[in-house]
C-alpha cells in the first residue's frame, strides 16, 4: 500500500492538524486585535488628557478671577499646535515599523531577496 498526501488513512489526522492551526491562527489574531484596540483606548486617553487637565486648572482660576479667560484659550490653542506633529511623528514610526516587519517577512521567505549588508534596526 502505497501511503501519500490523499491518504484516507491520514485525512483525519491531517484535518485536526489543520483544524488546529487555523484555531491558534483566530486565537493569536484576536489578542493582536485586543492589544491593538485597547493601545488605542490608552493613545485617546493621553490625547485628551492634557486639553482636560488644562480645562480644569484653568476653569478653576478663572472662576476665581486670578487669570483671564483669554489665557485659557491660548494654553489650549497651543496644546492643539504641539498634538498635531506630534501624531505625524507617531503616524510616521507606525509607518516605518510597518515597512520594516513587511520587509523581514518578504527577506524571511525568499533569501535571494536579502541584501548583502543587513539593515540596521
Amino acid at each position: 500500500m502505497i501511503v501519500g498526501p490523499h491518504d484516507p488513512a491520514t485525512a483525519g489526522e491531517e484535518k485536526t492538524h489543520f483544524r488546529a492551526l487555523v484555531d491558534e491562527s483566530f486565537h493569536a489574531r484576536i489578542m493582536v486585535y485586543r492589544i491593538k484596540f485597547f493601545l488605542t483606548a490608552f493613545g485617546n486617553l493621553l490625547d485628551a488628557v492634557g486639553p482636560l487637565i488644562v480645562l480644569v486648572v484653568g476653569g478653576w482660576f478663572v472662576i476665581q478671577g486670578s487669570m483671564p479667560v483669554g489665557t485659557l484659550v491660548v494654553f489650549i490653542s497651543g496644546i492643539q499646535k504641539i498634538a498635531d506633529p506630534w501624531d505625524q511623528l507617531a503616524g510616521f514610526y507606525r509607518t516605518m515599523s510597518n515597512a520594516r516587519v513587511k520587509y523581514k517577512l518578504i527577506a524571511d521567505t525568499l533569501p535571494e531577496a536579502r541584501p548583502s549588508t543587513p539593515c540596521q534596526s
